[in-house]
């Protein structure tokens, strides 16, 4: 039996679209997992690379959501384009929950 691959392009007006859901939530994945390593770093450096990278993080985020909802306005209603959409809504939540995170802790060293 052969293996159905985890992302196949169809032949269709849509295989854009699908690509960049696709490439969009492996971009996403791949800063998840740096912020993964910068919440795991002491408090004080968190702060430190929060005040250092804070603003670009901001701007980069403020871009992912505005190319995200540019892509998701155009998804049509198949369900492989609608399983895309929702992995890269939810992997978008995680690293804004993350960023959050983040930010919300170095506030409250400062603070401290």
């Amino acid at each position: 039996m052969p293996v159905k691959p985890f992302f196949s392009l169809p032949d269709n007006a849509n295989s854009s679209t699908k690509f960049s859901l696709f490439l969009k939530t492996r971009e996403l994945q791949q800063i998840a997992t740096s912020l993964k390593s910068i919440l795991l770093k002491p408090q004080k450096d968190r702060a430190a690379w929060l005040e250092e990278y804070g603003e670009i993080i901001n701007e980069a985020f403020d871009s992912y959501v505005d190319e995200s909802n540019f892509i998701l306005d155009s998804v049509s209603f198949d369900e492989e384009s609608l399983a895309l959409s929702q992995e890269l809504v939810m992997t978008l939540r995680d690293a804004l929950t993350m960023i959050e995170g983040i930010s919300d802790d170095s506030e409250a060293h400062l603070q401290g």
